[in-house]
């Protein structure tokens, strides 16, 4: 019986893992018991090479569901997670954008809530690749601090992605449910914003902030698939301007 090397055994495991992780890509049912088999394997018996092998399977969205799944259930890594994403963000610059902008959304996650990402946050929310711009925003609402709140103000002036702009319109309302001191500021941006509003889907963003900030019923809805208005941009768009301006003079 031949006696195989660490290494070689360590290249015989991922050549194991990459035969299934495409089996799964290929899998139109995305069965759930398999990918969590899939995942409890990667996540038993834990390595640096198997953190980083994980990781580096979020390039890919070949799957949407797939993708998903991994990236929401990369926190049980733990602190060793945590500690390799940060160190990940610390040796990477902009060489890959996409990675990058994984790191942000796991450390920012409810389960991670990490703030020493707070800094690399700070430094992508001007970047030139939107999508990084957009898990930058998306994660300061989730994380920032009180202090931060100028930063999305700022997104929200500067932002050259209409998507962008009602990404941080919408994180000033998760920002607000942890901390609802800042109420009157958001909505100060909100009637500025709603003033000049001339575009359908900013103007349901801020409907339906302006709608759980106050508990409002303006008939907005929001899914995985978006916003959905019972009534039209313009109709929207006169009464959260007569909301806000009674709001704001009380």
């Amino acid at each position: 019986m031949i006696k195989l090397s660490p290494k070689v055994k360590a290249a015989l495991i991922k050549i194991d893992f990459v035969k299934r992780y495409e089996e799964l890509v290929s899998d139109k049912t995305n069965n759930f018991s398999k990918i969590m088999d899939f995942i409890k394997e990667l996540q038993t018996n834990v390595t640096e090479e198997k953190i980083s092998f994980y990781f580096n399977l979020l390039k890919d969205e070949r799957n949407v569901r797939l993708f998903l799944t991994l990236r929401a259930f990369f926190d049980k890594y733990g602190k060793q997670g945590e500690s390799f994403l940060l160190n990940f963000l610390s040796k990477n610059d902009t060489a890959d954008t996409k990675l990058i902008s994984e790191a942000i959304m796991i450390l920012s996650s409810h389960n991670y809530q990490c703030k020493a990402v707070l800094p690399y946050i700070y430094k992508y929310l001007t970047s030139a690749d939107e999508e990084l711009r957009y898990k930058s925003i998306i994660a300061l609402g989730w994380i920032g601090e009180k202090n931060d709140f100028s930063k999305l103000k700022e997104s929200v002036k500067n932002e050259t992605s209409l998507s962008n702009k009602g990404y941080a319109l919408s994180a000033m309302r998760q920002m607000f449910f942890r901390l609802p001191q800042l109420k009157n500021n958001i909505l100060d941006v909100y009637r500025y914003e709603i003033e000049s509003a001339d575009n359908d889907e900013i103007i349901f963003v801020i409907g339906v902030c302006v709608q759980d900030l106050l508990g409002k019923k303006l008939y907005i809805t929001e899914d995985e698939h978006g916003i959905h208005s019972k009534e039209s941009a313009d109709i929207v768009k006169t009464k959260v301007m007569k909301i806000l301006s009674k709001e704001i003079l009380n």
